[in-house]
């Protein structure tokens, strides 16, 4: 009898145990048919036109932030939002946003682009930005480079030629003409019974021209001995110095055979019975200043007294 009534009140126990459970779950229902119910108005909101409201999906929420609905597919990110794990973008001024639109604090001043970033609008290297050009002309010096030269020119003023950086006092009676040739700096004509005698002056920049002895040479070799032509050209060259200055005078006689004035233009006749007056001047700022006189003989001579005079006021000038 005791036995039998232990049974009863065990089965007792258990019924109530599970009523209580059916109870609780009973309770539970309501509550998540009440989450549906008020999904759908927020669904509606977001629907009419307010985008800074995303729309929720049906279902139960899920552990980790996902939702199960229909088919068990995870709902599409709103406009504007970022997917999971995404790294930060920037915005068109340049600072990074998270996935909520909000900037990061970084500690720095509202507006300032990130730290290793160029500022908005401009671009960093590997961006676009053109190579960095070579230096002008102000860092030639420090690279070994030789500065350009200075063109070489020349004019006259109260009776005096300064052509590249050398003063001479002209004569009277010597007459300005436009030079024959772009080589001539200056181009004076001498009178005499005989013939004008021409007077070029050229200079072609520092360290420019040839060597004094080629130039020497060259003219030499332009005159020919009438009655020996095939002799040796041969002339009088001395040397002196002045003002600062050192001066080459050379000096012959003959056949004249002038050449051609450019590539393109043809040979002048030779001139039989001529002379040269040649100077080379050294020293001078803008290079070497050469000064050939040629014309008829005696034109040369009845000029000789000018022509020394001329070469004598040789002069360093500005």
């Amino acid at each position: 009898m005791f036995i039998v009534t232990l049974a009863r009140r065990r089965n007792l126990v258990v019924g109530l145990v599970v009523a209580a459970l059916i109870g609780a779950c009973r309770k539970e229902e309501p509550a998540e048919t009440s989450t549906v119910e008020r999904a759908q108005p927020a669904q509606t909101s977001a629907t009419g036109g307010d985008e800074s409201s995303a729309q929720e999906p049906k279902g139960r929420p899920l552990p980790g932030g996902e939702s199960a609905g229909e088919g068990s597919s995870p709902a599409a990110p709103a406009e504007g939002a970022l997917p999971a794990g995404h790294p930060p973008i920037a915005d068109a001024a340049g600072g990074p946003k998270t996935d909520t639109g909000e900037e990061p604090d970084t500690g720095l001043p509202a507006g300032h682009p990130p730290i290793g970033q160029p500022p908005g609008g401009m671009k960093g290297a590997g961006q676009g930005m053109p190579p960095r050009k070579p230096p002008m002309g102000g860092d030639l010096a420090r690279k070994g480079q030789a500065a350009p030269a200075v063109t070489p020119w020349a004019g006259e003023i109260d009776g005096s030629l300064t052509a590249a950086g050398i003063k001479f006092d002209l004569p009277d009676g010597w007459a300005a003409q436009s030079p024959a040739s772009k080589m001539r700096l200056a181009q004076y004509e001498l009178p005499g019974e005989a013939g004008p005698a021409e007077l070029a002056v050229f200079c072609f920049g520092v360290g420019q021209g040839g060597s004094v002895q080629a130039n020497i040479s060259r003219w030499l070799a332009q005159f020919r001995d009438p009655d020996n032509p095939r002799a040796k050209p041969s002339g009088d060259v001395m040397s002196m110095e002045q003002n600062e200055l050192k001066l080459s005078i050379v000096k012959a006689a003959g056949t004249f055979s002038p050449g051609s004035m450019g590539p393109m233009a043809p040979a002048q006749p030779p001139q039989p019975g001529y002379r040269l007056y040649g100077l080379i001047i050294e020293g001078g700022s803008q290079g070497n200043v050469f000064v050939k006189i040629t014309g008829p003989a005696e034109t040369i001579e009845a000029q000789s007294g000018a022509i020394a005079k001329f070469a004598s006021s040789a002069r360093a000038g500005k």
